[in-house]
């Protein structure tokens, strides 16, 4: 229940005070008039003026004119045993004497600190439009009493124009040369990443991998000349070996060196008795349409030579040999066919000229071994041009080389 003292400017001795109050100052007053319902915000609006610092009522407020509804809900009993019925009753504001006074107090004390200190919640006072801002429609209508911007003049759109072009220059031709440089070493930064892809052994890769040793296969060298044997005359008369060497070390039977026998592999000389050598050594029997054949020297078609030690010594095994003409000069460019166990091999005459003019030498092993072998001379067509010779090696190291000369029989 609220007292109707409790209204600034409600005085209950002013009985002359009986005209509605007008409007309050804008510190906060409120305008009252003879209603019969009061709104819960116009008595907080009271309370607001009553709480505001050296608040002076204006006018006073009609006290008979105020009340308050209370809900009550569905039926209650007050204090003195009356029973009401439902729904809201209207409670006339009134209050005893002494609360009165003591309100009366309180309103003739003026705080010297404005400042509200034992209601922390008590916010200053504003005005209206900050604590309420203006709705849409306010300011829509706001907007429409605005005036229209004025047109501008000639002069005020040159200065304008001017204004614009005073811009600073425009950076785009830089940023597009940025641009094409960005894109140029994007390609190029590709370009070498693929590349280093496809070869790591590449240049351009500054981290390149150790690069492997390459194998190298050596190759087995081939006779620059191979004559194929295509015989077109076939020897009637076989000839027959008249004399078969042995090797067995006798005291009679030495190594000769060439130089000692007066004849050299390689020093021709000539006699028109016994054909090619110098001391007129005879020729072997030759062949029927065979051109040269094979010289006799002491009494064999092969002379045997100790291989010397700077050239391996007793670790070694060969054939050589020389092919002369008729007036003893080199004859290069044939080849000499040896054959026998499990050799088959073609020597170019003029391969060795350690042996002489035209020699020729075939190593057959490390060592001494004995060994049969033939011996042919073929032109460089590859035509036989003198009978097949028996050669035979010796297993001692006095006789580890066996050596021949081919001699033309006719100028």
């Amino acid at each position: 229940m609220t007292d109707e003292r409790l209204i600034p400017g409600n005085d209950p001795e002013n009985e002359e005070n009986t005209s509605p109050a007008p409007e309050e100052t804008p510190s906060g007053a409120v305008q009252s008039s003879a209603q019969d319902d009061t709104s819960l915000d116009d008595i907080l609006a009271v309370l607001d003026s009553l709480d505001a610092p050296n608040h002076t009522p204006s006018a006073p407020v009609q006290s008979a004119d105020i009340e308050v509804n209370v809900p009550r809900g569905d039926g209650y009993e007050d204090g003195e045993g009356v029973t009401h019925d439902e729904g809201a009753d209207t409670v006339p504001v009134g209050a005893d004497e002494a609360f009165t006074d003591e309100l009366e107090d309180e309103d003739e004390y003026t705080d010297p600190d404005p400042t509200p200190q034992g209601r922390p919640n008590v916010q200053p006072y504003r005005p209206p439009q900050d604590r309420f801002p203006p709705l849409p429609e306010e300011l829509r209508q706001q907007a429409r009493l605005k005036p229209p911007p004025r047109p501008q003049s000639d002069e005020e759109r040159r200065l304008a124009s001017r204004r614009i072009d005073r811009r600073p220059p425009s950076r785009a031709p830089l940023y597009n040369f940025l641009t094409i440089v960005f894109a140029l070493a994007t390609c190029g930064a590709l370009y070498w990443v693929i590349a280093i892809w496809q070869d790591p052994y590449s240049a351009l890769n500054p981290f390149a991998p150790n690069t492997p040793f390459p194998i190298l296969a050596s190759q087995t060298p081939t006779p620059s000349l191979t004559p194929t044997t295509a015989p077109t005359n076939t020897p009637t008369n076989t000839p027959t070996i008249t004399l078969t060497p042995t090797f067995e070390p006798s005291a009679t039977f030495t190594p000769v060196p060439l130089s000692e026998l007066g004849i050299s592999l390689g020093t021709p000389g000539a006699s028109a008795a016994g054909g090619a050598g110098t001391g007129g050594d005879p020729l072997a029997t030759p062949a029927p349409n065979f051109p040269f054949a094979l010289q006799v020297i002491r009494g064999s078609t092969v002379v045997y030579i100790t291989n010397p030690e700077g050239r391996g010594g007793c670790n070694w095994s060969s054939i050589t040999g020389t092919v002369i003409d008729f007036n003893g000069a080199a004859v290069d460019g044939y080849g000499v066919r040896i054959v026998g166990d499990g050799v088959d091999q073609t020597l170019a005459t003029g391969s060795n000229r350690a042996a002489g003019a035209g020699g020729f030498e075939l190593q057959l092993g490390d060592q001494a071994r004995a060994a049969s072998y033939t011996v042919q001379l073929l032109d460089p067509s590859g035509r036989a041009v003198s009978d097949v010779y028996p050669v035979e090696t010796s297993a001692d190291c006095a006789f580890n080389i066996a050596a021949v000369r081919f001699v033309a029989t006719a100028p």
